[in-house]
């Protein structure tokens, strides 16, 4: 029901003359709040573009996929000409990520480069590539490493790390699924046989993925789309050449690092790093001791586990896409052995570092470390023979050989023990 309409009366109607007396006052009022908006868009944009002197992180640009970097962190200590410098860096950046991202890539092909999908794709015919994707399969080949052509068992293995719960991931576990058993062990008497499978270099940067047809016919039955991959070893020469077009361009206040433990300190010597070694023990992880490095350096610092963030049964962190760790405690890790193909980690935390060896030097010499049947401190130790010092802990003892940097006990409940 409708209530009675409002008794109150209308007042009358005004006429209102409009004048241009204060027609000149509203201009310049509009005027200056016009400027005072423009001169905040300015003085936001040139805050965002400007930069201070001194330590910042560089990130490539939007003009490059966000995977080209993602794994990767550069840290730069910028000089008093920090504008101009950051704005150079962030380009050179972008560019060297997003080419060393191509290149190492084993099943895309981008036009105009002969990266690592190429030499998938052409088995059998040669192929020229980009002058350091040549240069790693040097490497390779003068370390006798047959890592890349684990490929396959790699993508088996990674469908464990990127499994969201324990009965999915041991469905593709070789440990636990016999139908997976089945398949590495059939790969693994292709890929261990080097009748069945090799890579020629060629010289000038050409080279021949040779594979035997019966090979060819089984990666074609089981959609085996790459013989060759770097996988969790990509980024170690990533960082290389990412390293070398930055010194080139005299660049060398700063660092690298990727998520798998590779890192490259530039050549300066006019600052001081330190990092934290890690051991990992039944209550978490330790940090018995801290290394302050000056001038170059290359690091490896390997771990045979997830994040410390990370539970067991636990894959919500997807940065963390080379480990498995079941509820019941054991791990699944990247780390392969080049005969079986088995996931193994003999040690939980393994450093290497050198001033001259390369990240990619580093990660070959300590894969069969990690690989092998037991632990063999002597292998290790006998690095230092080509200017590579390791560091390990054993117990409540850090081990390590002669360092190339000041090593500082920071936890009361370890030793040191230096091993010559």
């Amino acid at each position: 029901m409708f209530g009675k309409k409002d008794a109150r009366a209308l007042k009358p109607r005004k006429n209102i003359e409009l004048s241009g007396k204060n027609i000149a006052l509203r201009v310049v009022l509009m005027v200056l709040f016009i400027g005072i908006a423009l001169a905040g868009v300015y003085f936001g944009v040139k805050g965002l573009l400007t930069r201070e002197s001194g330590w910042t992180r560089i990130e490539a640009d939007s003009s490059s996929p966000a995977q080209a970097s993602a794994d990767l962190d550069f840290e730069y200590c910028l000089s008093s000409n920090a504008t101009m410098e950051y704005k150079l860096l962030t380009k050179l950046y972008t560019e060297t990520s997003l080419r060393a991202w191509q290149v190492y890539h084993p099943t895309e092909a981008f036009t105009g480069l002969g990266n690592l999908q190429s030499v998938n794709a052409a088995p059998n015919q040669e192929r020229t590539v980009e002058p350091e994707l040549y240069r790693a399969f040097e490497l390779l080949q003068a370390k006798g490493s047959r890592v890349l052509f684990l490929a396959p068992v790699c993508a088996q293995y990674d469908a464990v790390f990127r499994s969201l719960s324990d009965d999915e991931a041991a469905a593709y576990d070789p440990a636990y699924s016999e139908e997976a058993a089945a398949y590495v062990a059939e790969v693994m008497g292709f890929v261990s046989d080097p009748e069945a499978i090799s890579l020629d270099l060629l010289g000038e940067n050409r080279v021949r993925l040779k594979v035997r047809e019966d090979y060819l016919r089984y990666a074609t039955e089981n959609g085996i789309d790459a013989f060759l991959d770097f996988y969790w070893l990509k980024n170690a020469f990533v960082l290389d050449d990412i390293a070398a077009k930055l010194g080139e361009q005299g660049f060398r206040r700063g660092y690298l690092a990727s998520r798998e433990g590779f890192c490259r300190y530039l050549d300066s010597a006019e600052d001081e790093y330190t990092l934290r070694i890690q051991a990992l023990e039944a209550d978490g992880i330790r940090l018995p001791a801290s290394l302050q490095i000056r001038g170059p350096m290359s690091l490896a610092c390997l771990h045979s586990y997830s994040g410390p963030d990370l539970q067991p049964g636990d894959q919500s962190d997807r940065l963390i896409d080379y480990f498995y760790t079941y509820r019941n405690g054991r791990m699944v890790t990247p780390y392969l052995n080049p005969v079986t193909g088995e996931s193994r980690a003999v040690i939980w935390d393994l450093t290497l570092l050198s001033p001259t060896a390369s990240c990619g030097e580093l990660a070959l010499s300590a894969l069969p470390a990690l690989t092998a049947e037991t632990w063999d401190a002597a292998a290790v130790a006998a690095l230092p023979e080509t200017e590579i010092a390791a560091i390990w802990c054993e117990g409540n003892t850090l081990y390590h050989t002669e360092l190339p940097a000041e090593l500082t006990m920071s936890d009361g409940t370890y030793t040191e023990q230096t091993v010559r």
